[in-house]
């Protein structure tokens, strides 16, 4: 009860703490990227419809809301202002070369319809993916943004055309510098691309090394920091009373209707000797059952059996619990401090030593030990998920743009960011929990975005006959820019989960946060290359 009032508090915490904070990182990057107050509260009133679109649907359905999916309301906001950024950059510039307000809505949306439309689809089929996930609330999450994801289409298309037909005219003239400086940068890269490509191949070298080394492992009783009670009591109950961590050893007798034997008793006794040896072992109490002891007028009374199993208990020197089905005896084994590797040893080495000396199969099991496998099953499950995001967005890119190269250059850019972001992880942290092992299916349809508008852009300016050089510096003077935003605000939307007490939040806010840092990094510097092995 304590450990699942402590769940919807810190739900809530993390609600009411980084919303406001999250609103606030954005509207400060919207200005310093506008230049405009007017732009700034259309492009924040657009992220504010999409929360309250989804919120409002929530609400409406009934739906529950858990401590992974109270994720999806700050996951749109930077969703949604990094569709609209492109589009509010692109009215920007057409206002810059004179067009009236009319007709520069009309350009932005020519310029940047098709890669804002294809971005969301590869977005949304990266949270679809999350449907693989073992853990229902991850599910939960992908769906939740999935959905709203739809809302963010028609806030994007439909109601930021009309706002921008009636917003001050805003040219953004400050961006100019930034705007050349990030077209020569890309230009240069690009001739001189074995620079950025050596630095790429010793950085994903060095991130593989490092990925081997982490461990997807977590103790449950610190889910919550010390800024909780709960963690706190836990700590002071392990130090000085007991552990917290409960498993059951189960002894299969193989037969129903089994007695009470001295040999069982000894080897119980036996069993709970060694047990208790373990310096994680609290406490270990043996459980046996003997129905068929038990008379039959008590069997037939229920409850009214307990007294009568006292004398069985007293010769076992444990506690009794009886089971119907007379085949079973089972030691509960109380553990403090141990994670969910340590879990899973344990278990492994208790099935390995009792078995002989009860000459019967022995089993471990218990909550902490599905806990534990379903932390091994989540990382199998990102692999399978970075495998179907990969397959999936990469045909879509190239059936939308008609190119199979323009395809396979996007893996990289893709890819190289999870890798990277993970390897830093390892040498930093080096533990993930369960929650972190879907960054890597998640991110990659996020990611994509970027790449997918600077691919966008260089293959209309190679079809209208620019050389090489003057197609990347465009691109990049172009969208580098709003590249540039979109992604620091999809990163300031995760990176106030980084500071949450659940730690399931912050490894998850954390390394995705992380991983679109290394994105833009990819995209400025190695993508500029990238795209120099076919300029021609």
């Amino acid at each position: 009860l304590v450990i699942d009032a402590a769940f919807l508090s810190e739900s809530r915490d993390d609600l009411d703490q980084f919303a406001g904070l999250q609103l606030s990182l954005l509207l400060i990057l919207l200005f310093v990227a506008f230049g405009s107050v007017s732009l700034t509260i259309v492009v924040g009133t657009l992220a504010m419809a999409s929360i309250g679109l989804t919120v409002g649907t929530l609400s409406t359905i009934q739906w529950p809301v858990n401590g992974i999916s109270s994720a999806t309301p700050a996951v749109l906001m930077g969703l949604a202002v990094a569709s609209a950024v492109h589009v509010a950059g692109a009215w920007q510039a057409a206002l810059r070369q004179g067009e009236d307000r009319r007709r520069a809505v009309e350009l932005a949306l020519t310029k940047c319809g098709k890669p804002v439309a294809l971005s969301l689809g590869t977005t949304m089929l990266s949270f679809l993916v999350l449907n693989i996930a073992e853990a229902p609330p991850f599910r939960d999450l992908g769906n939740l943004v999935a959905v709203g994801l739809l809302g963010v289409f028609g806030l994007t298309f439909f109601v930021l055309p009309a706002l921008l037909h009636i917003a001050p005219r805003s040219r953004a003239r400050h961006r100019a510098p930034l705007e050349r400086l990030l077209g020569a940068m890309a230009a240069g890269l690009a001739t001189r691309r074995r620079i950025p490509v050596f630095a790429t191949i010793v950085a994903a070298g060095a991130a593989a090394g490092s990925i081997a080394t982490i461990t997807v492992d977590v103790t449950f009783s610190h889910y919550f920091d010390e800024r909780y009670e709960i963690r706190r009591a836990t700590d002071l109950f392990e130090q000085k009373l007991t552990g917290t961590t409960i498993i059951d050893v189960v002894v299969d007798s193989g037969s129903a209707g089994g007695a009470l034997s001295d040999e069982l008793i000894a080897a119980t006794n036996e069993a709970v000797a060694w047990l208790e040896l373990r310096p994680e072992v609290a406490r270990a109490d043996s459980v046996a059952a003997l129905w068929r002891e038990v008379p039959q007028d008590v069997r037939d009374a229920g409850l009214s059996m307990l007294p009568a199993a006292a004398e069985g208990a007293a010769r076992a020197g444990r506690p009794l619990m009886l089971d119907p089905d007379a085949q079973l005896a089972r030691i509960s084994v109380v553990m403090r401090g141990v994670s969910s590797q340590d879990t899973l040893a344990f278990a492994a080495d208790t099935e390995a030593a009792l078995s002989p000396i009860f000459g019967l199969p022995v089993a471990g099991t218990g909550l902490p030990g599905l806990s534990a496998e379903l932390s091994v099953g989540a990382a199998e499950a990102m692999v399978l998920g970075i495998a179907i995001a990969l397959t999936a967005i990469s045909l879509i890119i190239i059936v939308a743009l008609r190119s199979f190269w323009v395809g396979l250059v996007s893996v990289v850019p893709n890819l190289l960011p999870v890798m990277l972001a993970f390897g830093l992880w390892g040498v930093t942290v080096g533990e993930i929990s369960f929650a972190a092992t879907v960054v890597a299916a998640l991110t990659y349809g996020i990611v994509v975005d970027d790449t997918v508008h600077i691919l966008t852009r260089y293959k209309l300016l190679r079809e209208r006959g620019l050389d090489f050089a003057d197609a990347v510096r465009d691109t990049y003077s172009t969208v580098g820019v709003a590249v540039v935003v979109t992604t620091l605000a999809l990163a300031l939307s995760f990176l106030p989960f980084a500071m949450s007490g659940f730690l399931v939040n912050r490894h998850f806010g954390a390394l995705t946060a992380l991983t679109l840092v290394a994105a833009l990094l990819v995209e400025l510097f190695l993508l500029p290359a990238l795209l120099s092995r076919r300029k021609r």
